[in-house]
């Protein structure tokens, strides 16, 4: 019986692979076409596949798979399938749409215009809006009416035009307009908390407060988030309820106590009540959440939302050495060398033995070439911070940059004692050694930095043009091609100097 059985279960696999051989490649396509329909992706594509495996030229298959990909957010497989589709299928406007829609999943807004203008000139239809938001994403303001505008002249029904541009509006600062054209998308039963605030928020730019609460009350009713409590408690406060607005900053802690401004904002309306004692705690609690907020905002190297946050500690607390500390750092990092030193020394002036402040202000002097003033901080942020290696290490670049060698030397030794494997300070140490004729140790130097950083081409360069010097040619010459393969210009200049003349002296070019 089991050997009956097993027989029947072959017989019927093998009619069932010949009846599947059978099928053509249109047959798979409409098979395909169902699944796809009935949102089955997954098994569409396998149709699809085997439409595609019959004729490698059928654009049809090649549109749907790449449409069935997009579906899965497989964006870049289905540029990929949409793109051979266009081979066969050029005049095929809702290819490009795809493809403008997968660019713009991809983040590629400024790349998907070009492939809307092509299906919009096909005549695809209800693209404008789409364009609009790609332009928009991309900056181009301008262009971004233009197109919400058209979307809305050939269909002045379309709520997510009127929406979309509203939300434009206001963020150009055209408050009244952008007002209408959500009055226009609520009136078409655009019914969205988001577009309530955003309306709320409009009209809180115009003054009308109380058109405002009413509307950030509508957004609350629909989804309670934090913001919108935060931003009805704002528009409560600029109309003197400050019982209401203290109710809404506390609900708005509640659903996130990380936020510094509500803290702030919660504290001015206590004041407002003549409640000292929960002025002064929230105002503490700010100065706390403020300064969180800059130092994460750091990590994240979003400087200016950073810098807005340490300036509200300041506004707050202006005795706060940290607070000057860290906003020196952050003015440092956006170029400004005049505020990021004014910083610190405010911190030092508060806290003259903070080695942090004096660490940053050493930076900053080496950045501007004071190197003087560099050794100076740095050695007073050692002074207070014995472990603070970076600080020896700066130290010792400072020194090198005046050539007091031996003064750079006894610094990278330190550091190298204390981390071994350092190898920027093997790397000047290898400098060091170079200017003091220590040639051996100068080369093992950079042997050492290569072993710790294979890729960084200036040891290879380096010690390929010490070598030259003591007449080892042929391995100068092939850590200077290791240099210039790892992209040092200077390495390269030199390779093809020499390719033009093999007597070329590379170290004299120096």
């Amino acid at each position: 019986m089991k050997k009956i059985t097993a027989l029947l279960i072959f017989l019927f696999i093998l009619l069932a692979t010949i009846a599947l051989k059978a099928q053509t490649a249109e047959e798979f396509f409409k098979q395909g076409k169902v699944k796809y329909d009935s949102a089955f992706l997954k098994e569409a594509i396998v149709f699809f596949d085997k439409a595609i495996e019959l004729k490698p030229n059928y654009g049809a298959a090649f549109s749907k798979r790449g449409a069935a990909k997009l579906g899965l957010r497989d964006f870049n497989g289905s540029i990929a399938d949409l793109t051979i589709a266009l081979e066969f299928l050029p005049k095929d406007s809702s290819i490009y749409a795809n493809i403008a829609t997968d660019k713009c999943y991809l983040g590629d807004y400024k790349g998907s215009i070009p492939d809307y203008d092509k299906a919009i000139e096909l005549n695809c239809k209800g693209l404008h809006l789409y364009r609009g938001n790609a332009k928009e994403n991309s900056g181009d303001y301008d262009g971004a009416l233009i197109d919400y505008n058209k979307a809305i002249e050939l269909d002045s029904a379309n709520a997510i035009a009127y929406n979309s541009r509203g939300y434009l509006l206001s963020f150009l600062e055209k408050y009244q307009e952008a007002v209408n054209d959500f009055d226009k998308a609520v009136t078409l039963n655009y019914i969205s908390d988001q577009t309530y605030n955003a309306r709320a928020n409009s009209k809180y730019k115009l003054n009308d407060y109380l058109g405002a609460i009413t509307d950030h009350t509508k957004a609350i009713e629909l989804n309670p988030l934090n913001d919108y409590y935060s931003n009805r408690a704002l528009a409560k406060l600029m109309s003197n309820d400050n019982s209401g607005a203290v109710d809404d900053y506390t609900k708005a802690i509640e659903l996130n106590p990380n936020r510094g401004g509500d803290y702030h904002n919660r504290a001015v309306a206590k004041l407002a009540l003549k409640d000292s004692v929960g002025f002064n705690e929230d105002l503490y609690i700010a100065e706390g959440k403020y300064y969180d907020q800059g130092i994460e905002k750091i990590i994240a190297l979003k400087y200016y939302e950073a810098l807005n946050d340490f300036d509200w500690v300041i506004n707050i607390n202006d005795k706060s050495e940290q607070a000057y500390c860290r906003r020196g750092a952050v003015r440092y990092y956006l170029g400004d060398m005049e505020g990021a030193l004014l910083d610190n020394n405010k911190a030092i002036e508060l806290n003259p033995t903070n080695g942090q402040s004096y660490y940053n202000r050493g930076t900053i002097k080496l950045a501007i070439a004071d190197n003087i003033g560099a050794i100076e901080d740095f050695t007073k942020a050692v002074k207070y911070d014995p472990t603070d290696i970076i600080a020896i290490y700066n130290r010792g670049v400072a020194k090198y940059n005046l050539q007091k060698n031996k003064a750079a030397l006894k610094d990278f030794n330190k550091v190298i004692k204390s981390d071994p494997k350092n190898d920027l300070a093997y790397t000047y140490r290898g400098l060091v050694k170079g200017r003091l004729n220590n040639f051996e140790g100068e080369i093992e130097d950079y042997t050492k930095a290569i072993e710790l950083n294979p890729t960084d081409a200036i040891n290879y360069l380096n010690r390929g043009l010490r070598k030259y010097i003591m007449g080892e040619d042929s391995e100068a010459w092939n850590d200077i091609r290791k240099a210039a393969k790892l992209g040092n210009e200077k390495a390269q200049e030199f390779l093809d100097k020499y390719k033009n003349d093999q007597n070329y002296n590379p170290v004299i070019k120096i």
